[in-house]
C-alpha cells in the first residue's frame, strides 16, 4: 500500500480508549504507548465510558484543533465511532487494534497495536473511502441478514468473556431460531432478491477472511454480497466455505460493484455496520460519500 503523504509524527495525540476492550488493559497497550512515547508521540489518554463516546470526543478534536492525530485505541466498534467523529475532516486517524475482530487494522496490513504504534510514529498516510449505512460511516463493511441477526443477538458479556467463540455460539442460536428473511433489495436501481446481504468496502470480514476479493478502501466503490440461499444447510455451506477460504467460489453468491443499495423489505430487519447494529429496513446504504486519513 503506498502511503498518500509522509508527515513527521503527530507531537500530540489525543487516544480515545476504550476501557473494555478485550486487550486494552495491560501489557500490550503500555508496550503501545511505550512506542509512541519513544517516538516523541506525546499522548492524552481519554476513556470512553459509554456508547456514542468516542464519536463526540474525535468530532471535538477534529473542531478544536488542539490534537496533531486522534488515536482510537479499542475494538472495531469503537473505531466507527472515532470514524465517524472524523469523517470529512483533516484530522488524521490512527489505530491500535485492541478488539476482537480488528478488520480494519488487518486490512490496512496492521498486526498488533505495537506495530500500529510504529505506523503512528512513522506519520506516514493514506486516503481510505468510508461507506454510509442509515446516516452512519463505516469502514469495511455492512449486511443484513443472517449476519446482522447475530449481531444483533450477540450477549455483551457473553463476547467479553469468550471472544470471536461468541459469534459462533451466536450463529449456532440464530441457526436454529428462525428462517432467513426474504429481502427486497436494490442494487443500482436494479430489483433483486436476497436471503443475506454483504455490502463490502474492504475485502476483509470478520477478522481475515475474504468475502469479496476485489473489494478495496481505495475506491468509492462498494461490492454487493449477494446470498440466494438461506436455509440451513445453504448457511452450513457458507460458513465452511468461509472458513476453507473459498466462500468467493460459494455457488448461490453473486458480487457486484455498486454506488447505490436500497432495502426495502422486510420493514425491521436489522441492518449491521462494522460489526455494530446501525439502522433497520428500510434503509439505504451508499458507497463514496467520505474520506478519512488513516495513520497506517
Amino acid at each position: 500500500m503506498k502511503a498518500d503523504s509522509d508527515r513527521p509524527a503527530p507531537k500530540t495525540a489525543l487516544v480515545i480508549l476504550n476501557p473494555t476492550a478485550g486487550s486494552a488493559k495491560g501489557e500490550r497497550l503500555a508496550k503501545a504507548l511505550a512506542v509512541l512515547a519513544e517516538g516523541d508521540c506525546r499522548v492524552e489518554i481519554r476513556p470512553t465510558g459509554a456508547r456514542g463516546d468516542a464519536e463526540t470526543f474525535a468530532r471535538q478534536a477534529a473542531g478544536l484543533g488542539e490534537f496533531r492525530a486522534v488515536i482510537a485505541a479499542g475494538g472495531d466498534g469503537t473505531i466507527n465511532e472515532v470514524v465517524n467523529g472524523l469523517a470529512g475532516s483533516s484530522m488524521p486517524l490512527g489505530l491500535l487494534p485492541m478488539g476482537t475482530a480488528n478488520v480494519l487494522a488487518s486490512e490496512l496490513g496492521i498486526a498488533d497495536p505495537q506495530a500500529a504504534a510504529k505506523a503512528i510514529v512513522n506519520g506516514k498516510t493514506r486516503t481510505i473511502h468510508l461507506g454510509r449505512c442509515g446516516g452512519r460511516y463505516f469502514t469495511m463493511m455492512a449486511g443484513v441478514g443472517f449476519d446482522a441477526r447475530v449481531v444483533a443477538g450477540i450477549r455483551t458479556a457473553e463476547k467479553r468473556r469468550l471472544g470471536k467463540l461468541a459469534y459462533v455460539l451466536q450463529s449456532g442460536r440464530e441457526l436454529f431460531a428462525r428462517p432467513s428473511p426474504r429481502l427486497e433489495v436494490m442494487l443500482d436501481g436494479t430489483a433483486e432478491i436476497a436471503s443475506s446481504v454483504i455490502i463490502a468496502n474492504g475485502h476483509y470480514y470478520a477478522g481475515r477472511y475474504v468475502v469479496a476479493p476485489e473489494a478495496s478502501l481505495n475506491r468509492p466503490e462498494l461490492i454487493a454480497c449477494r446470498f440466494t440461499r438461506g436455509d440451513k444447510f445453504g448457511i452450513l455451506r457458507a460458513a465452511a466455505f468461509l472458513g476453507m477460504g473459498i466462500m468467493p467460489h460459494l455457488p448461490d453468491l453473486s458480487r457486484k460493484p455498486v454506488s447505490r443499495i436500497e432495502l426495502n423489505e422486510p420493514a425491521g430487519e436489522p441492518v449491521q455496520a462494522d460489526g455494530d447494529i446501525v439502522a433497520h429496513i428500510p434503509c439505504v446504504i451508499e458507497a463514496g460519500v467520505a474520506t478519512v486519513t488513516v495513520l497506517a
